[in-house]
């Protein structure tokens, strides 16, 4: 901000409270004699051209996006506006501190207090889907925490408005790497059950206290995000992990169809707090004669009272006569009919349930027979044919757990590949190699340490093979491998936007260059060279 001036518009600026991509300030209206929060748009040293023209607009629409949505739960937007070239949105200005904020200073939340939270949220959400606004970066820093025990989602800055256009091309990543979507995190087209994703990591680490996918990278965040699910929220209720999975499943038609449906199951009275169940009987109150004291009963009835008082006779069946017991036996048939049929239903439902169990216990034996072999291939040295069955292994498992450790153990097959090689001299293949391990393990720390060393021994005299061979593209040739070239393609996309944004243009185009060299026929690629193309033209 210019030390020349504290104003922006008619607003009086009061103090600057944050800087990121934007700058917040209160400030004050003189008009309307109340505090708002203002946000400025922070270009980036020398952003000219499309570029620049492009992240207006995208500014510009958070307003449009947020000032349409009028809701409890929801920042209001008064106006966006410019003056003197600085452009801004006014809005209401909230008091209390972001959801962020509160989970640093106290950890997990009690089950109650992150229920309700979710709850709140997933009404602003449903509002917002509903006005076909889809958020794009539900995360804690985004979600504002009143003194009276309000939430407000808050920075629609990313926001997609389904009816319109989009300013985001196909295979362009937006958003917080912890909190994507895995059909976020390479690019794909989203919709609203995107923002459902995010609100179940929001959930897990309300609960927890920590984040479902973490890494030391973003690469390694993302591929946990593609390929391994969250581990076990402990010492939750079992009705609040079934909803976790459900938010949080990598197939969008598996998750809630709607943010209703979830606060639904989020407020059923089996996912409250004891205190906060009500009963669904409360027994009558007494009358007066009621509560007046009764007399004892004596230790021992007397046999001729209980006779008088219940005659055998009183406990005979009851004998219908004529007409009427033909209609008892006509029910007693539609009974026993019933009967049949819910027993039936119950006993196919058994014996398909058995038969999936069968099924499923076929397909682990069938994966365990293949994994054990491909650990024999793996002991010989055969790496090349260990790490074919290693990934058949991960295709057919059901169990996240055989494919994690298959990645892994493809991840050790490429490091020994990549040994050899570099025994051999065989140096921009001992290079490949050890990528290739990284892409499918990002946390191979001997894959890591080798390349380091590898490229202070050769510096720029490392390069990919000039002739294809066994060893081309990370990932390998499978649906596993495929998938990660897509997510790594996606992020290197995103960090040369996110470069090119800050000015650095060099690490932006090498960002990009990694992208061809990731996924050279993908949509990705094509976007990486269309922007290399627009630096090369000096746009």
């Amino acid at each position: 901000m210019p030390s020349s001036t504290n104003t922006l518009g008619r607003y009086q600026l009061v103090r600057e409270i944050a800087r990121s991509n934007d700058i917040v300030y209160e400030a004050f209206d003189p008009s309307l004699k109340r505090r708002v929060a203002l946000k400025e748009l922070n270009f980036a040293p020398n952003l000219v051209g499309q570029q620049r023209r492009e992240r207006i607009e995208r500014f510009y629409r958070e307003a449009k996006a947020a000032g349409t949505l009028q809701h409890p739960n929801i920042v209001t937007i008064f106006e966006a506006s410019e003056d003197r070239g600085r452009h801004f949105i006014a809005m209401e200005f909230l008091e209390g501190q972001s959801l962020r904020d509160v989970l640093q200073v106290r950890g997990a939340l009690p089950v109650g207090e992150a229920v309700e939270i979710a709850a709140q949220i997933c009404d602003a959400l449903h509002y917002a889907h509903q006005k076909q606004v889809i958020h794009r970066d539900i995360k804690p820093d985004n979600v504002q925490a009143l003194p009276d025990g309000r939430v407000k989602l808050t920075d629609f800055g990313i926001a997609r408005i389904t009816s319109e256009p989009s300013l985001t091309a196909d295979g362009q990543v937006f958003g917080t790497p912890s909190y994507m979507s895995p059909e976020q995190v390479v690019g794909k087209g989203i919709d609203h059950r995107s923002d459902l994703f995010s609100l179940g990591i929001v959930l897990y680490e309300m609960l927890t206290g920590r984040k479902p996918f973490v890494g030391d990278s973003v690469v390694t965040i993302t591929y946990n995000i593609m390929h391994r699910e969250a581990d076990p929220a402990p010492g939750i209720p079992p009705h609040l992990s079934h909803i976790l999975q459900r938010a949080m499943a990598k197939d969008p038609d598996r998750r809630y169809r709607s943010a209703q449906e979830m606060k639904v199951d989020l407020t059923r009275p089996a996912f409250l707090l004891p205190e906060q169940a009500k009963p669904l009987y409360q027994p009558a109150a007494p009358s007066p004669a009621a509560a007046e004291p009764q007399a004892a009963p004596s230790a021992r009835p007397d046999p001729d009272e209980l006779i008088a008082r219940f005659p055998p006779e009183a406990f005979d069946p009851p004998r219908a006569v004529g007409p009427v017991s033909k209609a008892f036996r006509f029910r007693n048939l539609l009974i026993a009919l019933c009967v049949l049929v819910v027993l039936g239903g119950a006993f196919y439902r058994g014996l398909m349930r058995a038969f999936g169990n069968y099924r499923q216990s076929a397909a682990m034996a069938q994966t365990a027979a293949i994994f054990e072999e491909a650990k024999r291939l793996y002991l010989s040295k055969q790496y090349e044919e260990a790490i074919d069955l290693f990934e058949t292994a991960a295709s057919l498992s059901p169990s996240p757990d055989v494919r994690t450790k298959s990645a892994e153990m493809i991840s050790n097959a490429y490091t020994r590949i990549g040994q050899d090689y570099d025994q051999q001299g065989q140096l921009p293949q001992a290079s490949q190699a050890y990528r290739m391990a990284l892409y499918y393990n990002p946390g191979n720390t001997v894959a890591q340490y080798q390349l380091d060393i590898l490229s202070q021994r050769s510096g720029a005299s490392v390069a990919p093979p000039s002739q294809p061979g066994m060893i081309v593209v990370p990932g390998g040739p499978g649906e596993v491998g495929r998938q990660t070239r897509q997510a790594m393609a996606a992020t290197y996309y995103n960090q040369g936007v996110a470069f090119f944004n800050q000015g650095r243009y060099a690490e932006a185009r090498a960002s990009w260059e990694k992208v061809l060299e990731t996924a050279p026929e993908s949509d990705i690629a094509l976007l990486a060279e269309q922007q290399l193309n627009r630096m090369n033209r000096g746009e």
